[in-house]
């Protein structure tokens, strides 16, 4: 499943000036978006303590975070 796959299968719930008021998103598909942020939040906090543990080993600010 990709992105595409969700964005497709959105359906868009529109009030009576035709504005956007609510999206319908299959279940399955909204599983895929949750596990697909959360591993780019994991990623993230990856790459954060990696700088933390780079600027460690550096000498750097970071050592006084401890």
């Amino acid at each position: 499943m990709e992105l595409k796959d969700v964005w497709q299968s959105v359906v868009h719930i529109r009030d009576e000036n035709d504005e956007i008021t609510a999206v319908q998103v299959p279940i399955d598909m909204s599983r895929y978006l949750i596990d697909r942020v959360q591993a780019m939040e994991d990623r993230e906090a990856a790459r954060a303590r990696l700088a933390r543990l780079r600027a460690q080993q550096a000498g750097g600010p970071a050592q006084r975070n401890e």
